[in-house]
Parts: structure tokens; sequence; C-alpha cells
């Protein structure tokens, strides 16, 4: 499996004590609350900062974490998050048949979070999206994992 890095940052006081408060939140909604998506109507919001920070949080506790970043059309994560994320193949890869899933399951430098980055623009993400192999992906990874 291949490493990534994320790239360096600190976080002020108020944030991380935020996202420790949601962090709590989700771990006190449930044991069978596996699965969590985060998403909004409008861009630019702090989603894909969120949900990186809540995965690196979660993994701190010894949880097994798996981040699946689905923005496929323009991953912030991609981006700007993590380093030489283009050299990678990611869910756009998997879910079209070109990659198998340890082909685009990514360690990080956080122990027990792996991230699967959205890989190359398709022309048809939606249908990717929604087709059967994505919801074959939760449900093999709901069971490997603590949290996805």
């Amino acid at each position: 499996m291949q490493r990534i890095q994320f790239e360096e940052h600190e976080l002020s006081y108020e944030i991380n004590e935020e996202l420790k408060q949601l962090r709590t939140n989700i771990q006190f909604s449930g044991a069978d609350k596996k699965v969590i998506l985060m998403t909004s109507t409008v861009a630019n919001e702090g989603k894909s900062f969120t949900a990186l920070e809540i995965c690196r949080s979660m993994a701190s506790l010894g949880k097994k974490v798996l981040m699946i970043d689905a923005d496929m059309r323009k991953s912030v994560i991609a981006e700007s998050m993590v380093l030489g994320a283009d050299d990678y193949p990611g869910l756009s890869s998997l879910l079209s048949a070109h990659s198998g899933l340890e082909d685009v399951l990514l360690e990080t430098d956080v122990d027990n979070f792996h991230i699967i980055l959205a890989g190359k623009v398709p022309p048809n993400p939606a249908e990717l999206l929604s087709n059967n192999r994505m919801t074959k992906l939760v449900e093999i990874c709901r069971n490997e994992y603590d949290y996805v």
C-alpha cells in the first residue's frame, strides 16, 4: 500500500476544540453509525477540511478510519491538501473498473488513517457515484474500518 503525506498546518485552539466536540458527538451517535457523509449546498464551507481533520482525530484515538474523497469534479483534498496527489489512482478509477481497491487505498502519515483520493475527473461523476460499485465499496469498507 502506498503512503501519502498531508501538507503541514497547525490548528488554532478554537478550531481544535470544535473538532474534538464534533468527534465526541459522532462517537456518541451510536456504535452502528460507521459511515458518515459530509455535504452542503455551497462551495468553500470547509467540508473537506472538516472531514480530513475529523478522520485524523478519530485515528489518533486508535480508531481505524477510511476517508473516501468523492468530490470527483474538483477535489480540494487532491488539489491542496495531499502532496503529490496526481500520482495516485483514485475513486473514479475504482468505480470505472480501471483499478482495484488495493490500487487506490493509500496509507497516510497518521496511523490508522487510510484514504481513497477522488482520482482523475471522469466525464460522468454522478453516474459513477450512484452505481452498484459504490454501494459495494461502502459495504466492504464498513466491515474493515471503524469509520468510513
